[in-house]
């Protein structure tokens, strides 16, 4: 559990510096940082699957993920809760467009589907061993600061989806 709630610490914060400080990052600053953990999480990616004894389980599981995700329709409930806690806590804009749901579904889906969350959550389950869910800490720390400055306060929302998946 310390790395679930180091990851909530870490999206809250920089959900709430993103928030605060995000008008005057630029964009361009924003972008860079977001290739560059991208760049990161592949060499990660791959340096995992050529430490793997069996890459057949790795296109299964992949395949058998999105068989389930796409059946349970978990994209569909995100968006649901996303929505009921749009109305619940959130403001439109001025020109009534709103983006908690954006900001609340693609936080919650960057922050939740992919073998860093999957497997650093059991690793930390199991063994109490961390350190794969603190790097990806890191990352989503510094991508809520930037999904903030853009979307908005729904990105610290998807807090809650952390927890419950974690």
């Amino acid at each position: 559990m310390t790395g679930t709630f180091l990851n909530i610490a870490t999206v809250i914060i920089g959900g709430l510096i993103g928030l605060l400080f995000g008008a005057r990052i630029p964009d361009k600053l924003k972008s860079t940082v977001i290739a560059g953990m991208g760049l990161f999480i592949i060499a990660m990616g791959v340096q995992m699957f050529l430490n793997t004894e069996n890459p057949l389980i790795v296109l299964g599981s992949l395949l058998l993920g999105t068989l389930l995700g796409e059946w349970w329709r978990i994209e569909d409930g995100l968006q649901n809760l996303g929505k009921y806690l749009e109305k619940r806590f959130s403001k439109s804009d001025d020109d009534g467009s709103n983006n908690f749901v954006r900001g609340f579904l693609t936080a919650s889906l960057l922050f939740c589907v992919g073998p860093m969350t999957i497997l650093g959550s059991i690793q930390d389950g199991l063994t109490g061993d961390y350190n794969l869910l603190a790097v990806k800490s890191v990352l989503d720390g510094f991508a809520a600061l930037a999904f903030a400055s853009t979307l908005g306060v729904g990105v610290i929302f998807s807090t809650i989806v952390i927890f419950v998946f974690q």
